[in-house]
């Protein structure tokens, strides 16, 4: 079994990294310091390294009925967005993609429903302290 807070740690970076652009256009394009990662990566994080559809119905984590709703609803939306992506998605062509939008936008609602915005490491503090190379 997986520690729950490091589970929980991983699952919500890895949601506040899909809804954050500013975090995709420095990581993806090589502009923040010590961090490389690409938009497979970030899917993949999300729909395989860190087992969202058990986070989603473990009664360790103790999500409700409206949380895990919107969690199922963004992993399915990934889900399909990565299996209707070529193998290396573009970065630039994911993140000015109308589709990847709305999922960015769908992070922000699970966030914002599991109320866990300033609980958990913040990607935009993460890059507002981080030394840009850009």
């Amino acid at each position: 079994m997986k520690p729950v807070h490091r589970w929980k740690k991983n699952i919500y970076q890895t949601i506040e990294e899909i809804a954050s652009k500013e975090y995709q256009e420095k990581a993806w394009l090589g502009k923040l310091e010590g961090v490389m990662s690409s938009p497979d990566e970030l899917m993949l994080n999300l729909l395989e390294d860190f087992y969202f559809d058990e986070f989603l119905d473990s009664e360790e984590i103790g999500l409700n009925d409206q949380q895990k709703q919107a969690g199922k609803y963004l992993l399915k939306k990934v889900d399909e967005y990565y299996d209707n992506s070529p193998i290396f998605p573009i970065p630039e062509e994911v993140l000015s993609d109308p589709g990847w939008h709305e999922i960015r936008n769908m992070a922000k609602n699970v966030l914002h429903i599991c109320q866990v915005q300033g609980h958990y490491f913040s990607i935009s503090d993460y890059v507002a302290h981080k030394k840009d190379i850009s």
